[in-house]
């Protein structure tokens, strides 16, 4: 019995056309700009380690609420931008009022996505630490509490129903 695929997507403006032939061979359909946004959903998980801070919170998570993130820290990600906001309203920038609300954007999306949801850091790489640096895997809290079942495979072949314990 084949379980029915998942459906892989893969979005980068810098993908080059042996890149985008090489994911489509293997079976990931490559999205161009934009249209990964609309893919995202609440049993989607989301890859993006070190995308740039705006993209990944004014377009990825803006208004999305992926199970599962693993990319740059979004804590960290939201002290940056706290600061940065910090700074335009001080009046350094105050010219800038297009980037004062997406930098005000940011900072919103950062704070309601680390509501109810756990994460963990990647630990370091010994042969090169910084290479997981600022990584982290982020999930929703109650994602895989009481209630939440998973199918298995018992000893004579037939899917049985397993609750996962808390």
């Amino acid at each position: 019995m084949c379980p029915t695929p998942i459906p892989l997507y893969a979005q980068d403006p810098g993908f080059t056309p042996l890149e985008e032939a090489f994911l489509e061979s293997i079976g990931i359909t490559v999205l161009h700009t934009p249209e990964a946004s609309e893919y995202i959903h609440q049993a989607t998980f989301v890859y993006a380690p070190y995308l740039e801070i705006e993209i990944l919170l004014a377009e990825v998570l803006n208004g999305n609420d992926p199970l599962v993130y693993v990319g740059t820290d979004v804590d960290v990600m939201w002290d940056r931008m706290d600061r940065s906001v910090k700074h335009l309203l001080l009046g350094r920038c105050r010219d800038d009022e297009s980037r004062l609300r997406k930098l005000q954007l940011c900072a919103d999306v950062a704070c309601s996505f680390c509501i109810n949801r756990k994460k963990s850091s990647f630990p370091a790489f010994d042969p090169f630490p910084e290479a997981f640096y600022g990584m982290s895997i982020w999930w929703r809290q109650n994602a895989f509490q009481e209630g939440h079942r998973q199918r298995s495979e018992s000893r004579d072949g037939q899917d049985e129903e397993v609750k996962e314990e808390p």
